[in-house]
């Protein structure tokens, strides 16, 4: 994540797969399609032989034997230890070398990509780039700087939604109270520029407010806070009863928060598991999810994602809604750099 002055910059690199090249397991814009999607009279969701897990068992019932599919039907964490994330890739295209590039956000159909950068020609010390593309099999595009997001205070932590309609990003402009506030911009359509410049008050302290990210449904958010007077990064939770509420008040995940740093949170589609970086209180940060059995209770503690961390460090997780595609920072190549990786 990149922080200005007085704040920590961190790098943290995504992920790669093995195989041919293309999203073998990709996600659509709307959820899970696993391997018997064929069955269904599905697609197969950009799977090998038209979504089959075994091109020499084409029948249903040879299908059916294979039993249940680890990268769909485990729970969380255990998807992940069952099917792992394949090697990550660099996405060399956006990651600038002798730059900080993080914070990667996309939206559900994964054609467009935003991220932070401080690289040369920006507005400030960081700022808003997106990529696009045409379609999930094609690489992604040039990056260009949003200079409807970007100032010369510089920016950081955006977060995309889903529809591609509303970003949420972290700056120090004018108008604020705290080092960092929140902010949302909005846009009628995707080929609009963004407007509708809000500061978001009760996500918005007087400390340095980071990475609101709102669940799917629009009532939960996560906030990374840390004090202006020092200490370690911790994250909040904030929820609401509709769309149209304000959010409530702002209460640490205390059974998360460590003396350490707890970071850029993320929560799925479910609002039930939150992706976030940390690290342990040890100073080497990696990717992690912690799950929650019910919107009202606790999140047990959080457990390192198999395949994506390094001995670098890990941050920014993003990840598709079937969980089979991640996005992330790493610092593994010598420079914070954009990361993918697919299971």
């Amino acid at each position: 994540m990149l922080l200005w002055a007085g704040c920590s910059v961190d790098t943290a690199g995504l992920g790669d797969r093995d195989g041919s090249g293309e999203l073998d397991a990709a996600t659509d814009a709307f959820g899970a399609r696993d391997a018997r999607a064929s069955l269904d009279g599905g697609d197969g969701g950009g799977l090998p032989d038209g979504g089959r897990i075994d091109a020499e068992a084409p029948d249903a019932e040879r299908l059916a034997d294979a039993g249940p599919d680890p990268c769909v039907d485990l729970p969380i964490p255990d998807t992940f230890a069952a099917c792992p994330f394949g090697a990550p890739r660099r996405i060399d295209l956006l990651s600038e070398t002798d730059a900080t590039d993080d914070d990667p956000t996309l939206t559900a159909d994964l054609l467009e990509m935003y991220f932070n950068s401080d690289r040369p020609g920006g507005e400030g010390y960081a700022d808003v780039y997106v990529s696009r593309r045409d379609s999930v099999s094609d690489p992604w595009g040039a990056p260009r700087l949003v200079a409807g997001l970007s100032t010369s205070v510089g920016e950081t932590t955006p977060e995309i939604s889903e529809d591609g309609l509303t970003i949420w990003v972290a700056s120090d402009q004018a108008g604020g109270e705290g080092d960092a506030d929140i902010w949302r911009w909005t846009r009628p359509d995707r080929d609009s520029s963004w407007g509708g410049r809000t500061r978001i008050a009760e996500l918005s302290t007087r400390e340095r407010d980071v990475g609101a990210a709102p669940s799917r449904d629009g009532l939960w958010v996560t906030v990374s806070i840390r004090p202006a007077g020092g200490g370690d990064w911790d994250l909040y939770l904030s929820s609401r009863a509709s769309r149209s509420a304000t959010w409530g008040a702002l209460l640490p995940i205390a059974e998360l928060n460590t003396a350490g740093v707890e970071l850029d949170g993320y929560l799925d589609a479910t609002a039930l598991h939150l992706f976030f970086d940390t690290d342990f209180g040890t100073g080497d940060r990696d990717l992690v999810v912690a799950s929650r059995a019910d919107l009202g209770s606790s999140f047990a503690p959080a457990v390192r994602i198999p395949g994506v961390n390094s001995a670098e460090g890990e941050e920014d997780p993003w990840l598709s809604r079937d969980r089979r595609y991640i996005v992330f920072a790493s610092a593994r190549d010598g420079s914070m750099d954009l990361f993918e990786a697919w299971r």
